[in-house]
């Protein structure tokens, strides 16, 4: 039994090592764009992690939208910041949805 835990948790270390930074984290990517004009405005949500357990806050496009009053959204990008673990199960981590449009 203890040889199966420990290769169990051996192949789970493997593949959070290939997603990212097992100690620290900090990436942007996109999520999605229409075709045409870059926006002006920018509109940001956010979420926070703690504990490896524990998620407060909303990291919705709609919540970022509406803060900043965009109607027409171009595209949205979205960050990581993770400090140990992988981006949703860290020790602390803040997840940023940024909302581009007019």
């Amino acid at each position: 039994m203890k040889k199966l835990l420990i290769s169990l948790l051996l192949v789970i270390f493997s593949f959070s090592i290939v997603h990212a930074g097992l100690i620290y984290t900090d990436t942007k990517t996109p999520v999605s764009a229409a075709s045409g004009e870059r926006g002006v405005r920018l509109g940001t949500s956010q979420a926070t992690t703690f504990l490896w357990a524990f998620t407060i806050g909303d990291a919705s496009i709609d919540t970022a939208a509406r803060k900043s009053n965009v109607g027409s959204i171009s595209h949205v990008d979205s960050k990581d910041f993770c400090i140990l673990g992988i981006p949703g199960l860290c020790l602390y981590g803040v997840k940023t949805t940024e909302v581009y449009g007019r």
